[in-house]
């Protein structure tokens, strides 16, 4: 049996996630969900704004834009700019549509001292969407700057030559 959502459920959920988004838009962001990657263009003073966070797989695309413009103005981000792009993503969304290019990856060898257990745990402390593919396990970041904060963060965490960063080039038809 399918179940509706109200309209008062879709408002209720778009405020409570909008009071979230805007919790972490303060004053830096956090690591992990959401994955929030700004696109500052100053000639026309607009921000383009996407937001990958599985927390909201359940809301219409309009609702999502709805709690990004929302949280945006509760914080009070914008410093004079308008956003005229704001798409929310669920980390799947994101990784057919590419956003998610870079990731780190393990270049441990059965020989290393640090455990699997030990990397993987490191990783999902080091922010990014956690992936599997396969049996390995990838940290998938939209933009190269925040996989390279991940990868120092990584790195001092289990120093060695654990880490890498790769990017997903899309292969032209």
């Amino acid at each position: 049996m399918a179940i509706a959502t109200t309209k008062t459920d879709t408002a209720t959920r778009v405020q409570a996630l909008t009071d979230e988004l805007s919790a972490l838009l303060r004053p830096v962001l956090p690591c992990g969900e959401p994955l929030i990657v700004e696109n500052r263009i100053a000639q026309t003073k607009s921000i383009h704004v996407a937001v990958i966070w599985d927390q909201w797989s359940d809301l219409f695309p309009q609702d999502r834009s709805k709690v990004i413009l929302n949280a945006y103005a509760k914080v009070k981000r914008l410093r004079g700019s308008i956003i005229t792009v704001a798409m929310g993503l669920t980390s799947e969304e994101a990784m057919r549509m590419g956003f998610l290019s870079y990731s780190i990856v393990t270049t441990r060898r059965k020989s290393d001292k640090a455990s699997l257990d030990s990397l993987a745990k490191a990783m999902a402390t080091a922010g990014g969407i956690v992936v599997k593919v396969g049996s390995a396990t990838q940290l998938r970041f939209a933009t190269l700057e925040q996989a390279e904060n991940a990868y120092r963060d990584l790195s001092q965490k289990i120093p060695g030559p654990y880490w890498a960063i790769v990017q997903e080039q899309s292969l032209p038809e």
